[in-house]
């Protein structure tokens, strides 16, 4: 396979992928799912990622304005949390 056709390849099972999480995210927001409680999910996701407890109290902070602040990543390491190994 020439790697023309395998980047072509790569590129429609993206864009298919893309895709189905558009119409999932459509079907949410179709629901009644408010964006402001989807940042609310993706932070706890977040922090699952980063192995914080459930009881921490960083669960209980509001959910911060940017997930990807370099800062909140840096808090979490100075907490002592890291990513477990099957999201490296």
């Amino acid at each position: 396979m020439s790697i023309n056709k395998k980047m072509t390849t790569l590129q429609d099972r993206d864009a298919q992928q893309l895709q189905e999480v558009q119409l999932q995210l459509d079907s949410i927001q179709d629901a009644g799912v408010t964006p402001q409680y989807l940042r609310y999910v993706l932070f706890q996701k977040m922090l699952d990622v980063y192995q914080v407890p459930k009881d921490h109290a960083m669960r209980a902070n509001s959910t911060p304005e940017r997930l990807d602040d370099p800062g909140l990543i840096s808090q979490l390491k100075e907490l002592g949390f890291a990513k477990a190994k099957t999201y490296h």
